[in-house]
């Protein structure tokens, strides 16, 4: 994932005037503007996958990832209706900005360059 999205999933996470004026239609445009941020999360992860590994190991990694995504839609509401009921809606919010900022980080200090560079050559006529 992008510093481009990380900014925009993470931008109206930051925007608390939203949350004290509880202006809903802002609030409805900021969750469109991280859907569409979030969005390519989707599909990253099958993409560095066929990017990392060879062709007869990418079968058992693509289904861990799918299993992953599939457990965090199924578990994610029950973590986040237990926080609201105890913490409030806004504390999930919360959760959200600094789980990504890790992610990020993660990301930035762990994650290889996969693109191989080549020689440049120099074709005589």
């Amino acid at each position: 994932m992008s510093q481009e999205h990380i900014l925009v999933i993470n931008g109206p996470n930051l925007n608390l005037d939203i949350f004290r004026r509880r202006a809903a239609p802002l609030f409805l445009g900021a969750r469109v503007l991280v859907g569409s941020g979030a969005s390519p999360s989707e599909t990253i992860a099958v993409q560095v996958v066929a990017d990392l590994f060879f062709l007869h190991e990418r079968g058992i990694w693509v289904g861990f990832s799918m299993a992953a995504a599939f457990f965090r839609t199924f578990i994610g509401p029950v973590i986040a209706g237990a926080m609201g009921e105890r913490y409030g809606w806004r504390s999930f919010f919360w959760l959200s900005l600094g789980r990504s900022g890790f992610i990020m980080l993660l990301n930035l200090a762990c994650f290889p360059e996969t693109m191989y560079h080549r020689a440049a050559e120099v074709v005589a006529e």
